[in-house]
């Protein structure tokens, strides 16, 4: 689909990372540029790949690309980093606000060199703003955007168990905001620059909220919410085994087949007054002993009929193994022997990686070679430090 389109990614950590693999995926030529010593901070974060010096989470945000060993605080490296950009389509980079301008490497100084350029800047809190110069990390675009605060208990609040506002305010709106600029670039020849704010793209999980408050004037709250825990029949419940089960039969014809599988249907007649009237103790004390009955793997029989809306909490080395997950290929092996990856939504059922994430600095020369760089300024570079090769470049 992107074959063809070259995108020079500056990014690292998470949110960028993963935007330039799912272009990759999508066929896009990705040049991955990192420092020469450190490379990106991920390659040395979290747990290491066994039989390797590789982070896990390097691992699986950066198949499908090329890397580059260049420091892009170096003049030099300026110099180099422009004879790439002749051949990029995309530029994008995950720093504070004004610190590519410091290097001569922000939109304003490119855009009349590079007319065409998609230069996409993912920060936390935007570009511009009273919190543009703030650091943050995930939870605190979480905590701004009010989201964590309907996240948790009554009690108190609870951080999610992943990375919502990274990805879904940083990487997701990245990739949308890209692929659009392409498809207007086509139509006149411009390139532009995104500005992607996690705080923005995490306010945007609030639509079916913000409804509500708008129609009641009531504060979202902790389980107080329809589809947060409000309703028994939509609700998480354990079972006898100590699991869990996440409950859906919102409609009432779901609600139904669930008590008619159940050979119950009579039981929930008997509670449509108190339903009509808006009492939903009953339904509540009845589904919760249900679930507290049998095992999970009890409940399978349910979880497999179409109409029940009820489904496992699933471990992720159980989702890894589930059989929806495994058909659609969102759990896929690369290579004999190679660690598990997380495919792409975007190409379901589609065996995505091409390439395994690469050493530091592994295309270094061939990349600075195609734009033009001889073997003797190569060599120039390497020793000034402001390149470095790999062993397998």
């Amino acid at each position: 689909m992107l074959s063809g389109i070259r995108i020079l990614d500056l990014s690292q950590y998470l949110p960028g990372p993963l935007a330039s693999q799912l272009l990759a995926d999508l066929g896009a030529d990705v040049i991955k540029i990192e420092h020469p010593r450190l490379g990106d901070p991920i390659r040395h974060m979290g747990a290491v790949l066994p039989g390797s010096n590789l982070s896990a989470l390097f691992y699986q945000v950066n198949r499908n690309k090329k890397s580059v060993a260049l420091s892009i605080k170096n003049p030099a490296g300026l110099t180099v980093i422009k004879k790439i950009l002749k051949s990029c389509d995309i530029l994008i980079e995950g720093f504070r606000p004004g610190m590519l301008d410091e290097l001569g490497l922000g939109y304003e100084d490119l855009k009349a060199e590079f007319p065409s350029l998609i230069y996409c800047s993912i920060s936390g809190y935007g570009a511009n703003g009273p919190y543009r110069n703030r650091a943050g990390h995930d939870g605190n675009y979480m905590a701004f955007s009010g989201l964590l605060s309907v996240n948790g208990t009554p009690e108190r609040p609870v951080l999610a168990g992943f990375q919502l506002a990274d990805m879904g305010g940083g990487t997701w709106p990245a990739v949308a905001g890209i692929l659009a600029a392409l498809f207007d670039r086509t139509r006149t020849g411009q390139g532009r620059r995104l500005d992607i704010g996690m705080l923005d793209g995490a306010f945007t999980f609030w639509p079916l909220q913000a409804g509500e408050y708008q129609a009641h004037g009531q504060e979202p709250g902790r389980e107080n919410m329809v589809l947060s825990g409000k309703l028994p029949n939509y609700r998480i419940y354990e079972t006898r085994d100590g699991r869990f089960v996440m409950f859906a039969a919102l409609e009432e014809r779901f609600l139904r087949a669930f008590f008619r599988k159940l050979g119950q249907e009579s039981t929930l007649d008997e509670m449509q007054g108190e339903l009509r009237q808006g009492s939903m103790e009953a339904l509540e004390a009845v589904l919760r002993n249900l679930f507290a009955d049998r095992t999970l793997d009890q409940w399978k029989p349910f979880f497999e009929d179409d109409e029940c809306c009820l489904a496992p909490v699933l471990t992720f080395s159980e989702a890894c193994a589930d059989e929806q997950i495994v058909f659609r290929k969102m759990w896929q092996i690369p290579a004999a022997g190679a660690p598990g990856m997380i495919g792409n939504p975007i190409l379901p059922g589609v065996a995505v990686c091409r390439r395994l994430p690469p050493e530091l600095g592994q295309d270094t020369v061939a990349v600075l070679s195609g734009a033009g760089i001889t073997p003797a300024e190569l060599e120039d570079l390497r020793k000034r430090r402001v390149i470095a090769f790999s062993a397998n470049s």
